[in-house]
């Protein structure tokens, strides 16, 4: 297949418009060019899900110089390299030994439900169509980590209900609320919201991060709480994340105002607030900031110290960083739902660092020499 015919591929690819066969030559391709590339093998399966989450991704936005990979065509060159990332430190035959075989996963759909009659229940331990049903509405479970809320009768006599769900380490749940607002809950996060639907607003708190799809009604904006920050919505996509003593919101589409208009994010903005009058306003890379609720780690040149620290509250594990590693950038990505050893293989063929798992689930970081 020539330059030309791969260029037309990849340009289709990217518009959305390969036909299924056409999808399976481009495929093909790329298998055949990684296997040359890196001596590996490639499960499949997971290359075709790697690949659709790459679909998007801005590759004009990456500095990291790339030695180990001579490109066949210019039009594919980037989209391979980053490929190869994805793939080497699971499937390369690497020499790297680690003092634990057991695999490490996150537990990944776990969440608690703090119901209004007290009651807490866990929500992985309900199953795929399950109800509570109160007197003014339901909660159903509609998969493994997803509840939809649905109000009872009639709406105007439901008083003002709020409920409570809080995930822990490695957990992460998904919440349709009555509005049929969807928020994504990421691991360590609390989220409070409402039930009724008679209010004038409506009105959510937040502590740790979430994913906001906001559903429309100019009638009553949307509120999202988060300490020192209150930010109102109509209708839009955004990400809130309250972890390391500050407030990043990242605005994926539409609009948001941040605390009484002082701050009107546009879409592809984020905004790092520290306080009511201590604002960061910065164009970014929207992917490394939402990639998780797609299920990925997107690690785009960020500091090795919080890609540690995100993976220790995803798989719920402890790092002991034994030598300063200064400020170490990691340029990666990885499923969530690969084993803990994968992410660390994909960091160690990266030249940063080397890991050795204890016992306990503490994991020992050393300067490479």
């Amino acid at each position: 297949m020539n330059n030309n015919a791969i260029d037309e591929l990849l340009s289709k690819w990217k518009q959305g418009t390969l036909s299924e066969k056409e999808k399976k030559v481009l495929m093909s391709w790329y298998i055949r060019q990684a296997k040359q590339q890196l001596n590996y093998e490639i499960d499949t399966a997971q290359f075709s899900k790697d690949l659709q989450e790459l679909k998007n991704y801005n590759f004009k936005s990456r500095k990291t110089k790339i030695r180990s990979l001579r490109p066949y065509y210019s039009a594919a060159a980037l989209i391979l390299v980053f490929i190869s990332f994805i793939f080497i430190a699971v499937y390369y035959n690497s020499s790297t030994k680690m003092s634990s075989s057991d695999p490490i996963f996150s537990q990944g759909n776990r969440a608690i439900l703090h119901q209004i009659n007290g009651e807490s229940v866990a929500l992985e331990d309900f199953k795929s169509g399950d109800k509570v049903i109160n007197d003014h509405f339901t909660t159903t479970k509609i998969d493994s980590g997803t509840i939809v809320y649905s109000l009872n009768g009639n709406h105007k006599q439901i008083p003002d209900y709020y409920e409570e769900i809080t995930t822990p380490k490695g957990g992460e749940f998904k919440v349709i609320l009555t509005d049929g607002t969807k928020v994504w809950l990421n691991n360590k996060t609390k989220l409070k919201f409402f039930i009724s639907s008679t209010t004038a607003e409506r009105h959510v708190w937040l502590q740790g991060e979430a994913f906001f799809e906001v559903a429309h009604d100019k009638d009553r904006p949307f509120f999202v709480t988060t300490g020192k920050q209150k930010v109102k919505v109509l209708g839009t996509a955004f990400n809130i994340n309250t972890n390391d003593n500050q407030i990043v919101t990242t605005l994926v589409s539409g609009k948001v105002a941040i605390n009484s208009n002082k701050i009107i994010l546009k879409p592809g903005e984020q905004s790092i607030t520290h306080d009511y009058t201590n604002y960061k306003v910065s164009q970014v890379d929207i992917e490394a900031y939402v990639s998780w609720k797609n299920g990925y780690f997107l690690f785009n040149y960020e500091p090795l110290s919080e890609v540690l620290s995100k993976l220790g509250d995803w798989y719920d594990v402890d790092f002991e960083v034994e030598q300063d590693l200064g400020d170490e950038k990691v340029w990666a990505t990885v499923s969530r739902k690969r084993n803990l050893q994968d992410a660390l293989k994909l960091i160690e063929k990266s030249g940063i660092a080397k890991f050795t798992i204890n016992k306990e689930r503490r994991i020992s970081v050393q300067r490479v020499k």
